[in-house]
């Protein structure tokens, strides 16, 4: 009975009907959770439903028939509880941006109550990142029944274990809602599951990208006010960390000067000067001007660089998944060097490698070489 219990709750969050409880880390816990050690916690691994129409057309006894096959298929494939990968991603997010030093061992929960999961995590971590898998499912889709999706709910906790309270919390669902390149039922079990684990990780994926929005969306560092301004004939060599640079052009003077690059004769008539013969064999020579050079006035005078403080993205945490796998590892992540919209610009300085740059156009995000 549990089991359905919690399947039918699973379902209702999906659904809406239930509130879930969503809070950021604002700036003061921040400031403290910085180098502080954490710990991540894990659950027994939670039951896994395989629903089809057949099940679904017995009911009950369909609900309890389709958690019984789900849970042979998990063991028969050997695959994992997604939120575990949401917690060693958050962890990691937590470690790049804020310093934190992870515990590797997890903490074995069995209980979510916080001042319980708080004392497991004492004395040897301070805070605790407590990641619970609600509901976990495949299912048909409602207007295709020969495709399937994965259900993945979860809910994340950053608890503080000395006060036993609860500094950041959100909730995540991942409902693909099109069937487009949807697997069948013989395609997520081929190849000992490999399609099925896949979708789990996507699924995984996509509340990590919501979670660490909703409750790591903060600003590490503000911009020095030392680097405010650069003179503009200033080489850069490095970019500037935590910030991002963008170049701020205003447009040059107009002047009636000419500007010569070289000092030398002038053979040709310019234009829209008369020409006047010569009364001696030899060229005059064209005085050059004593003053410095000035450019054309079409060209842009780069005025000043101004730094824009490192800016959490909704595509930050995919950003820095897609430059780990290219082998970049930065201390301070993935920041938005565009403005908010459909179309988003992402940079991560690499220790070893040069910056990872990347272009998100509906959250689809593509390196940009």
């Amino acid at each position: 009975m549990n089991r359905l219990l919690t399947l039918i709750i699973g379902l209702m969050i999906l659904s809406g009907c239930t509130t879930i409880r969503k809070q950021a880390l604002d700036a003061n816990n921040a400031a403290a959770l910085k180098d502080q050690t954490i710990a991540i916690t894990t659950y027994p691994k939670p039951d896994f439903a395989a629903m089809t129409p057949v099940k679904a057309a017995l009911g009950m006894i369909g609900a309890f028939a389709a958690i019984s096959d789900g849970n042979q298929l998990i063991e028969k494939y050997k695959v994992g509880d997604p939120a575990l990968i949401v917690s060693n991603d958050l962890a990691t997010a937590l470690e790049n941006r804020l310093g934190v030093k992870r515990i590797t061992t997890p903490l074995s929960a069995t209980d979510d109550d916080v001042s319980k999961i708080a004392a497991l995590a004492s004395p040897s971590s301070q805070y605790v990142l407590d990641v619970k898998t609600f509901l976990w499912s495949m299912n048909y889709f409602a207007t295709d029944w020969t495709h399937y999706r994965i259900f993945f709910t979860a809910r994340a906790r950053l608890i503080n274990a000395n006060t036993k309270a609860v500094v950041a919390e959100g909730f995540c669902k991942h409902i693909p809602e099109s069937n487009t390149n949807a697997p069948t039922y013989d395609e997520l079990m081929a190849n000992d599951g490999a399609r099925l684990k896949l979708e789990q990780k996507n699924a995984a994926n996509s509340c990590v990208d919501t979670l660490q929005n909703e409750m790591f969306a903060f600003s590490t560092a503000a911009a020095s006010p030392t680097q405010s301004t650069i003179a503009r004939t200033q080489a850069i060599t490095s970019p500037v960390q935590p910030t991002a640079e963008r170049l701020v052009v205003s447009p040059a003077p107009a002047t009636t000067e000419k500007s010569l690059d070289l000092p030398m004769q002038n053979t040709v008539p310019q234009q829209n000067e008369p020409v006047v013969a010569s009364t001696t064999p030899t060229m005059t020579p064209v005085t050059t001007p004593t003053t410095t050079p000035t450019k054309s006035s079409s060209a842009p005078t780069y005025e000043k660089i101004e730094t824009i403080p490192f800016r959490l993205g909704t595509s930050s945490f995919t950003v820095e998944r897609m430059a780990k796998e290219a082998g970049c590892v930065g201390t301070k992540g993935a920041g938005l060097v565009s403005p908010i919209g459909s179309v988003e610009v992402y940079k991560m300085s690499c220790e070893a490698k040069k910056d990872f740059v990347a272009k998100c156009v509906l959250r689809q995000c593509t390196r940009v070489q």
